[in-house]
């Protein structure tokens, strides 16, 4: 039913009431639920166009001849995405998922032009090292997915699910970047990465945090303890009794970088590929929740910070700095840079 009949129906409803007479307060709330019929039949047409519009189109970054479409399973309900072609390595590599929304241009871009480049001035060949990959969904915009695809065509790093691109969605987001992970390559990487787009990542200090002595059935990050639900509804963290009623959550990774082998990885998106319901957190869920289950511990790493750095130089002892904007990483690139070659 279109809105354009809905409004005929409330016309001729309106007459025929007037014909029989009916008192002028009946006539109104008669015509007051006709008009709250129109509302939702309103919305819901364009709740399911936008729907049936992402289920026909697919996803905007796909290039047949670059890549290939996958399939995962998450709260019982099947999720497919594009994957472009890794090049996958014949010796150890380390694969960097970075989340961003589908609309993120700039930030996008500010990760290839600092710590994603200066991997190759490092010598850390990107052809042969690291793999640097990002993380988007489905944008309802027209012109941002036109916007997709030729950034798909350029630069050919973009996986992008199915689903839509939300903050309640960063769960799903985060799972398909684990079976990435886990199965995108015959021989899987020695370290996972999960970074933020607006996080810089040292990476000579990510390569010492590599060869040194760490447990192999662990997550590390930026560790977060005894922390509460948010119960207030316009948060936009809310969760409610009924989703999770515990007092606190268990001790889990902050969301925006975090490292593990690709061990932990399977064993977070087995469990995953097992719940009914994931909690729309996405680093309580997967570093928290889900590890709890399987085991995996979780620690807190020196030089993770949250936080802006207090001076430029802070960036050289941190491994990853969050709550960036491009510029300011941009200037951090600058600035290492000009140490580095002075």
């Amino acid at each position: 039913m279109t809105h354009h009949r809905c409004c005929f129906i409330l016309l001729h409803v309106r007459q025929k009431l007037h014909r029989l007479r009916m008192p002028c307060g009946y006539i109104l709330g008669v015509l007051a639920a006709c008009l709250l019929l129109l509302v939702y039949v309103i919305h819901s047409s364009t709740e399911r166009k936008f729907t049936i519009g992402h289920q026909q189109a697919g996803v905007a970054a796909y290039i047949p001849e670059r890549g290939r479409l996958e399939t995962f399973t998450v709260q019982n309900i099947k999720i497919s995405y594009y994957l472009p072609k890794l090049g996958c390595p014949d010796r150890p590599w380390i694969l960097a998922l970075v989340i961003s929304s589908a609309e993120d241009f700039q930030c996008r871009a500010a990760v290839r032009s600092t710590w994603a480049s200066e991997a190759s001035a490092l010598g850390l060949n990107l052809t042969e090292r690291l793999r640097v990959l990002h993380l988007i969904a489905v944008s309802r915009n027209e012109t941002a997915n036109n916007n997709i695809m030729r950034e798909s065509r350029t630069h050919f790093d973009l996986a992008q699910g199915n689903f839509v691109d939300s903050y309640r969605n960063l769960t799903i987001k985060s799972i398909m970047g684990l079976h990435i992970a886990t199965s995108a390559c015959p021989r899987q990487p020695g370290l996972v990465i999960k970074i933020d787009c607006d996080t810089y990542l040292n990476v000579d200090n990510l390569l010492a945090f590599e060869s040194g002595d760490n447990h192999a059935n662990a997550i590390y990050g930026f560790l977060l303890d005894n922390d509460r639900p948010i119960r207030r509804r316009k948060n936009k963290s809310f969760i409610s009794r009924e989703e999770y009623d515990g007092g606190t959550y268990p001790p889990f990774i902050g969301g925006f970088f975090y490292v593990m082998t690709t061990g932990v990885a399977g064993q977070l998106y087995g469990e995953a590929a097992r719940c009914n319901y994931l909690l729309p957190l996405e680093d309580v869920s997967v570093t928290g929740l889900l590890a709890e289950r399987v085991g995996v511990r979780r620690y807190h790493l020196a030089g993770v910070l949250r936080r802006t750095p207090r001076v430029w130089e802070e960036t050289f002892s941190a491994l990853a700095v969050h709550s960036l904007t491009p510029p300011q990483m941009t200037n951090i690139s600058k600035t290492r840079w000009r140490y580095q070659h002075s």
